[in-house]
């Protein structure tokens, strides 16, 4: 396909009727009706990425694009089975840092609708063993929040549970080694 670039442009395009889109996942399809240009002309702004104009002819060499770049996202998203999301001692925020960790995972799910995963907060040895536990589950209870609300993942594919200071994967004596163990993991259970 010719004349595709990297770079925005603007389209003005009089449009006859616009339906107003809420759900963009949903949408499969937009078309764009040319109508008696003359009367009424419409403007709007919308962005978008990947898409593709054709004159009709080129409708399969379109697809072949798209499924070369899905081919090209499927692989950039292989991703191991379990993935470690850190915080910090005695909290429940998810920092800045972890997001693009988590956002991938978003990326594998939604690639992958059969995946299922399991999301296993942990904390240090720091404190009371009651609190660890609880801090691991408000841990695991975060991350799946943000799974399924921002990254619109389907709750029943996913299970959150806290196991406190059990399972250390390290030893608890230095900062370093707390560090470590204060962590959910996203761990894909089925595939």
């Amino acid at each position: 396909v010719s004349g595709i670039t990297g770079e925005w442009q603007k389209v003005v395009v009089p449009l006859k009727k616009f339906k107003r889109i809420t759900d963009w996942n949903q949408m499969t399809e937009f078309v764009i009706v040319f109508d008696d240009l003359t009367s009424n002309p419409k403007e709007g702004i919308i962005y978008f990425d990947d898409i593709y104009f054709t004159d009709g002819k080129g409708v399969e060499e379109a697809k072949e694009v798209k499924k070369t770049k899905e081919a090209k996202v499927a692989k950039e998203t292989r991703f191991p089975d379990t993935v470690i999301i850190s915080f910090d001692s005695g909290d429940i925020h998810i920092s800045a840092r972890e997001f693009p960790k988590i956002n991938k995972m978003v990326d594998i799910l939604k690639l992958n609708p059969k995946y299922k995963l399991r999301i296993e907060g942990y904390s240090d040895s720091v404190g009371v063993d009651e609190l660890n536990l609880l801090l691991s589950r408000k841990r695991a209870a975060i991350v799946l929040n943000y799974l399924v609300i921002t990254g619109g993942i389907d709750p029943d594919r996913l299970h959150a549970v806290g196991y406190g200071e059990a399972k250390p994967i390290t030893e608890n004596d230095t900062w370093q080694g707390r560090a470590l163990n204060r962590r959910v993991e996203l761990v894909i259970i089925e595939k």
